[in-house]
Parts: structure tokens; sequence; C-alpha cells
């Protein structure tokens, strides 16, 4: 037995009915041959329960491990639709807003053509009351004697020269028709200041670049005139440095902030170069450039700015400087800065984000900075974060 093959074929065999002759002569060999036959099986048990256990502790391991990947997925959730919702709402608020102003240009335009119609019926009733009173005195006259016939009278004089004034141009047709807004351009104008919001930077004013003639909040998000008034064509001149810089200096990446501008009648904003700044002696660059030229981007100036209430304009290289059509007058402005790609965009924040105007292909040599001048205007620009 101890030469015919490993033992668990040996134990096999005896199991398998001659076990009892096996086990009568070789009774002294039993005893060893199952013990050994069972550790073996012992050994081969205890690494597959070793194997089993380590397949449970994986099993644990996994199930926690996607128990937790459910948690995630679940917060994940809750935020995107908060997103979702809030994009949605404020595309509906934009919607609503453009109604709105759509439905007081048409109430506007519905007054001016009634008050012309009006003017023109109440001048209509006027005359036909004159001409009634006309007829019905030649009509008295023509029933008088021959006597009466034959005076001249001022009324005769009056119905000869008298003609019916008929009124101008009536409205017969709105002179714009409304038309529905470009979804497909709002959606995407909407996705594109979205994104560059996303760079949002709380910007703050440095108060050791305010010139004296300027007043800055405690919160340094907040600057104001406090000089005296210049009109003219004086006024960029003198005022070209009212002006104070942001905090932050930037040297690469994406940076955006808002500008509240509304009821202003001038401002200038934008980013300067930081070798420059208000300190800039104007007196000597005077000299031999104008104040325009002052603020283009060859002086270290990415700038665009209001003038005389109604005068947009982007500060180019080109002479004297770039006239901008704005259909919404922008209360809020926001400067997008991207160092790496060499632009700087603003957008009208109070026209849904619509851009206003990108100074882009720029090398930029220096540090820039956030530029502030509120003008020769009294009222403040204040910095404000987005959707504030």
């Amino acid at each position: 037995l101890c030469g015919a093959g490993p033992p668990w074929r040996k134990t096999a065999a005896l199991l398998s009915g001659g076990w009892e002759g096996h086990l009568l002569e070789h009774r002294g060999h039993h005893t060893f041959l199952v013990e050994e036959v069972a550790r073996e099986y012992q050994e081969k048990f205890q690494e597959s329960l070793k194997k089993l256990k380590n397949e449970e502790q994986e099993a644990e391991k996994l199930t926690a491990f996607i128990r937790e990947k459910k948690t995630s997925w679940k917060n994940q959730m809750d935020p995107e639709r908060c997103r979702i919702q809030t994009e949605f709402n404020q595309l509906r608020n934009i919607l609503d807003r453009v109604e709105q102003r759509e439905l007081k240009k048409l109430e506007q335009e519905e007054k001016k053509g009634l008050r012309i119609i009006e003017e023109a019926e109440n001048d209509l009733v006027h005359q036909t009351q004159s001409l009634r009173e006309l007829i019905s005195d030649l009509e008295r006259r023509c029933q008088g004697s021959a006597m009466e016939l034959l005076q001249v009278s001022p009324v005769l004089s009056r119905s000869e020269f008298w003609t019916l004034r008929k009124p101008e141009a009536l409205p017969t047709k709105l002179r714009s028709m409304f038309r529905a807004p470009d979804l497909k351009r709002m959606l995407r104008v909407f996705r594109e200041l979205t994104d560059v919001q996303s760079y949002w930077v709380d910007v703050t004013l440095n108060p050791h670049t305010a010139n004296l003639n300027l007043v800055l909040a405690k919160n340094r998000r907040q600057v104001r005139f406090v000089g005296a008034k210049v009109s003219g064509p004086s006024c960029l001149e003198k005022h070209y440095d009212c002006s104070v810089l942001g905090s932050q200096h930037f040297s690469s990446g994406k940076h955006y902030w808002e500008v509240d501008v509304a009821k202003k009648t001038a401002w200038i904003l934008g980013v300067c170069s930081n070798s420059l700044g208000p300190t800039f002696s104007f007196n000597h660059y005077a000299q031999n450039h104008s104040a325009y030229s002052r603020y283009q981007p060859q002086s270290g100036y990415w700038v665009i700015g209001l003038q005389h209430n109604h005068e947009y304009r982007a500060y180019e290289d080109s002479s004297p400087s770039l006239l901008l059509s704005m259909t919404v007058p922008p209360r809020r402005v926001g400067v997008f800065l991207d160092y790496e790609a060499g632009t700087v965009s603003f957008y009208n924040v109070t026209n849904h984000g619509f851009p206003i105007y990108t100074f882009s292909k720029y090398y930029f040599p220096t540090t820039l900075c956030p530029y502030f001048n509120p003008c020769n205007c009294v009222i403040p620009m204040t910095l404000r974060r987005p959707n504030s």
C-alpha cells in the first residue's frame, strides 16, 4: 500500500469496498494512513477557506466601494439639479425681461400713435364746429334782404378762404414689428457669460493708487469722484488720472470681475500695465500725444468708456477711438482677462451678457491690473459679485 500511489487513492481504495480486508492485513498502517490523508485534506480545506475569506473580504471592499460610489453619485445630483434649475430660471428671467421690454416699446408706440390721432381728431372737431358756424351765418344772410346781400361782409371773405386742414400722416402701421429674439444666439451668449463668470475674482481697490479727487468705500469695492466738475474738451485731460487700480496683479490665467456703472454719465474701465498706473505723468505725455491716445494699448491701457452720457468708445490704437453701438445701455459691465490668449473682453451684463468689445491677440509684456476711472461724474463705480 505504501508504494501504490498517492495516499488519497489508497484511502479511496479502502473506502470502495476492500478496506476491511486491508484493514485486517495492515492494521498497523491504518491509523497512520487516515491521519496523513486527513492532514492533507485539512491543509486543502484551510487553503480553500483562506481563499474564500480573501474573496469575502474583497467582496466586502467592493460592496463598500460601490456604496460609496452610489452615495457620491447621488450627492452629485442635487447640485447639478440646482444648477440646471438656476440656469433655466435665468433664461426665463431673460425672456421675461425681453418680453417686458418689447411690451413697453409697444405701449410707448401705442401711446404716441394715439396721441397723434387724438390731436388730429380734436383739430378736426374744432374745424367742423367753425365750419358749421360759418355755414349757419351764411344761410342766415342768404335769407336776408337784397341790401343786406350787397353789403360786404367778413363772413363772405372767411368763407372764400376757408379750407379744411387735413391731418398730417396718421399712424397706420407699426414702425417696428416684434420679432422673437434669436434664442440660439441668446443661449450662446448666456453660456459664454456663464463660462467667464466662473473665473470671477474678488477684485478690490488699492487706496495707495487712488487720486486725491476720489473717495473709496471702506470695503474698497466702490470709488466716487468728489473733485470739481470740468466740462468741455478738457474734461478727459483734466480727469485722466482720476483713477484707481485694483489690488490684484495678473501675470497669467483667466480672471473676471463686474462693475456697476448705473446712472453714470462718464466712466472708463478695463486693465492697464502695472508699470504705468495713475501716477503716470500726463503733462509730460500730453506734449506729444492726445488725451485719447493716452488710453490706447500701445500706451499700456486696454479700456472702454462712456463720454457725454451716450457715447460708448473703445480706446484702440486707431485714432481717436472706436464708437460702439449699444442697443441696451450697460448698467453693469463684465471684464474678462485671458492673459495667455492676449485678450481683454467686455460684456454688457445688463443685456444678458452680450459682448461689448474685445481687445484680441495682444502680448502683455508686464503684469496687468484692473483699472477704474469714474471721470468727473459723482455717481460711484461699484464692484459687484455676479448675479448679485
